[in-house]
């Protein structure tokens, strides 16, 4: 055999011992609970969560009160249950929703440690998240998201890093049932913040709508769009002055008539005062004056009999003088 033949050979050899250790560490994976769960389909998304960061109390302060029977989740997915305990029927039954509830619960917090990044950050290096459908990110890959933190809100979603925008994921062609909540509102811009790399330049491209080759008149890209903002811009300001020119003229017409109210309540208190002073002398003159004309009239009426007394005696015929 040639030296370059036993070179291969050791080669093969050293592969297949490699290929087979891999194939015994999935193997042990999937016999645990948290290794059969990441491997069954829609769940392609998660990372497997270590047992240490579980098994600390401290990173599971506050799941107690969301989960029902915590303690036999924690079991379940540690696998402390032993013997019949432990057989995969328990895996699809009623404490299975709770446990997948919690692990759910336990990854989104595991994610945003340095070892959790660095899971996800293989997997989205695998593009094992999906890419942009938006046209203008060219295929852009995509990292998951949830729009809660709280259980049954939403499912998960995709974000991309590119056009900054939330899109539905799928996982088989099909609407990805995880719950949003095991990956948590902070997981992607934490991973871009820490790996400023990741993030990409905006992409220049831009869709524009066109009619028979020409661009619609006030939609982007085309050149009355631009018009058509600072008319809209100067009818809000013709608005806002009116507006304002409304309240004024409202403030002023409410002065006018408070001082035109005031100063007639004024008006009619001297008017009555005025009114109330004159009429009392005006009494007293008449009163005066009806007794003035009272005594003469008495007067007059004695001066008439006298001259009537007068006029009698002198047309009363007169009587002869005798001698004696």
């Amino acid at each position: 055999m040639s030296r370059g033949s036993a070179v291969g050979a050791s080669k093969a050899r050293r592969l297949t011992a490699v290929a087979a250790a891999d194939m015994a560490a999935m193997e042990d994976d999937a016999d645990t609970w948290i290794g059969w769960f990441c491997s069954q389909k829609g769940n392609e998304f998660l990372c497997e969560v270590e047992a240490s960061f579980i098994e600390d109390a401290f990173n599971l302060y506050g799941l107690r009160s969301m989960v029902p029977h915590f303690r036999d989740c924690i079991e379940m997915i540690l696998d402390i249950r032993s013997g019949s305990e432990r057989d995969r029927e328990d895996w699809s039954g009623a404490l299975f929703e709770h446990a997948r509830d919690l692990y759910g619960l336990i990854h989104a917090r595991f994610i945003l440690t340095s070892r959790g990044m660095l899971k996800m950050l293989h997997k989205y290096e695998d593009l094992e998240f999906g890419h942009c459908p938006n046209v203008a990110c060219q295929n852009f890959p995509v990292l998951p998201v949830g729009l809660s933190n709280d259980l049954r809100v939403e499912t998960v979603k995709l974000f991309c890093p590119r056009c900054e925008q939330v899109y539905r994921a799928t996982t088989h062609d099909a609407p990805s049932s995880l719950d949003g909540s095991f990956f948590g509102t902070t997981f992607p811009h934490l991973l871009l913040l820490l790996r400023p790399g990741l993030a990409p330049p905006k992409s220049p491209w831009r869709y524009v709508p066109r009619i028979y080759g020409f661009r619609i008149y006030g939609r982007a890209g085309s050149k009355g769009a631009g018009v058509l903002e600072a008319i809209a811009e100067q009818e809000r300001k013709g608005e806002d002055v009116a507006r304002a020119s409304t309240a004024l003229i409202e403030a002023i017409a409410a002065t006018a008539a408070a001082a035109a109210a005031a100063a007639a309540a004024a008006t009619g208190t001297a008017a009555s005062s005025w009114t109330a002073a004159a009429s009392a002398p005006a009494a007293e003159q008449l009163n005066h004056n009806g007794a003035e004309a009272g005594a003469p009239a008495a007067g007059a009426g004695d001066g008439d009999d006298d001259d009537a007394e007068d006029e009698a005696a002198r047309h009363a015929p007169k009587k002869l003088k005798t001698s004696a």
